[in-house]
């Protein structure tokens, strides 16, 4: 198991890649993987140690202790009750493949790819280092990956350094350009961002291309999952409405 790597201490509270990781889980599984960029990741990050920060400041002004913050607890109880309520009449519904499979031949339009490249990359300060790095790896004395592992900055570090495949405007433009004009197989020169100097490797390219059912199935199943429970949940609202005699002004 990967180490749960420690990125900030606020109050002696630590944030973690598993803090992340817990934020990123919360959005729709379509938009996790491209939340995983260095880029994302560290605004989660951010995000976390500013609210930390002024919950820390809230409590030594007491303002945990106010009637205000006693009203708004109230509040926050019904709406996690009424989301507890949600999830549970939508936890049993079932998208079957056949319902998958008919959605994809229906609209197999939806399901192509912009040009993409898979490569791995190494983040360090300086752009010294990367050069130093770099003839390391051409020499043969080590490799790509097991130089990330020993000396890149990244989260990615663990998995030597891999950004798995992504498209134009999933990464800073310095880096996705250089990736996107590499040749496959051969380390570029360093490329300066506003998270340091990069060594990149390109695995793959891939141009523009059908989707098959199985890599759109996952997507596919989450969209009408998804319209499946809106359904289900209007349905119950309209039925909750009923008996409790919700009415509007």
């Amino acid at each position: 198991m990967a180490e749960n790597k420690v990125l900030a201490t606020v109050a002696g509270r630590d944030i973690t890649e598993k803090d992340i990781d817990n934020v990123i889980a919360g959005y729709p599984a379509e938009d996790q993987a491209k939340m995983q960029n260095p880029t994302v990741r560290n605004k989660i990050m951010e995000q976390l140690i500013s609210t930390r920060l002024f919950a820390m400041e809230a409590r030594e002004k007491k303002l945990d202790e106010t009637e205000e913050f006693e009203d708004l607890l109230e509040k926050l109880k019904d709406e996690v009750l009424g989301q507890m309520m949600v999830t549970e009449i939508v936890k049993d519904l079932k998208i079957s493949e056949a319902e998958e499979r008919e959605f994809y031949e229906k609209n197999k339009d939806q399901f192509v790819t912009e040009p993409d490249v898979s490569a791995k990359h190494i983040l360090v300060d300086s752009e010294d280092k990367a050069l130093d790095i770099k003839k390391e790896i051409e020499s043969g004395s080590i490799t790509f990956e097991e130089a990330a592992r020993k000396h890149s900055s990244c989260p990615s570090k663990e998995r030597g350094g891999d950004l798995g495949y992504f498209q134009r405007g999933q990464m800073v433009p310095e880096f996705e350009n250089v990736a996107f004009a590499a040749e496959v197989g051969v380390v570029t020169d360093p490329v300066a961002t506003q998270f340091g100097w990069h060594l990149v490797l390109v695995n793959d390219k891939r141009p523009v291309r059908a989707i098959t059912f199985e890599e759109a199935q996952e997507m596919i199943h989450n969209r009408l999952m998804r319209t499946k429970q809106k359904e289900v949940y209007v349905q119950e609202l309209n039925r909750l409405s009923e008996k409790y005699k919700a009415t509007r002004a």
